[in-house]
């Protein structure tokens, strides 16, 4: 349990303080990238700590699907979110938008953002640094 509790101290405090990071436009797909991948081994290791508690708790009722499925997800890298951004901006934020929905209701309030007019001649002026 104290492993557990460490972990989710320091996974929190890390996915506060990069958010300033994140914000950095382009150069922050990188650092989200690397706060996912921290996060997501975070949350493997606890999955692996939570099955080996069922397993002493109650052997019998121990599955390692949940702990499995998360310990399996692959972060995108930096180029395949550039791209996806990139090609269709509208797509990724509807997905994103429709994942969080299901992390909580704010999601739903969420305006789509035009990605029309300045955003494509932004996008094909810098597309070249990445």
């Amino acid at each position: 349990m104290n492993r557990v509790k460490g972990r989710v101290g320091r996974t929190a405090t890390f996915n506060v303080s990069s958010t300033f990071g994140e914000a950095l436009p382009f150069y922050g797909i990188a650092i989200i990238v690397g706060a996912t991948t921290y996060e997501l081994k975070s949350s493997c290791d606890t999955m692996n700590d939570l099955y080996d508690l069922q397993v002493a708790i109650d052997p019998a009722t121990a599955t390692p699907d949940d702990r499995d499925m998360v310990c399996g997800l692959q972060v995108p890298t930096t180029e395949e979110i550039w791209s996806a951004i990139k090609s269709s901006p509208g797509a990724v934020w509807d997905s994103t938008v429709q994942s969080a929905q299901d992390a909580g209701a704010w999601a739903a309030s969420l305006e789509r953002p035009d990605f029309s007019g300045v955003w494509n001649r932004m996008i094909g002026s810098i597309s070249d640094w990445f």
